[in-house]
């Protein structure tokens, strides 16, 4: 009994180290299901869920934004060090940004990823960025 506790114990530990909002984008998928001028709206929201937030412009176009968001800590998170947990978390930011005519047809549309590293100990915490390329256009 007390083994199944402790790998409870342990497995929390570990599911609690990462979290996620959104549903997470793959970019070549994008790039062959959205075609500018063709693709509908309604296929859009199809083939990718309703979108996180819709935008109306006063010329009746419309802005759809999918966003994800994850985040897990590093194994150090969990490791005490002179009484404090030093460590840090990877994060990974997708966005999806399509504008949809007034004939509801995909005008444009930009994909964007963003990758942070944090990382933290006694003495503070520092991020470090690194961004791959947008696509879309």
């Amino acid at each position: 009994m007390r083994q199944c506790l402790i790998a409870f114990a342990i497995i929390g530990l570990f599911a609690a180290g990462c979290v996620s909002s959104g549903n997470k984008m793959d970019r070549q998928k994008i790039e062959s299901q959205i075609q500018k001028g063709v693709t509908t709206r309604a296929e859009v929201e199809k083939n990718l869920g309703t979108p996180d937030y819709v935008s109306m412009l006063p010329d009746g176009r419309r802005t759809l934004i999918y966003r994800y968001f994850e985040s897990q800590a590093k194994g150090q998170s969990f490791i005490p060090y002179a009484g404090m947990f030093v460590g840090g978390s990877n994060n990974k930011q997708q966005t999806l940004q399509i504008m949809i005519s007034k004939n509801n047809l995909v005008e444009d549309y930009e994909f964007s990823e963003k990758a942070t590293e944090t990382s933290s100990n006694p003495f503070g915490a520092h991020t470090t960025e690194a961004t791959p390329a947008s696509a879309g256009n």
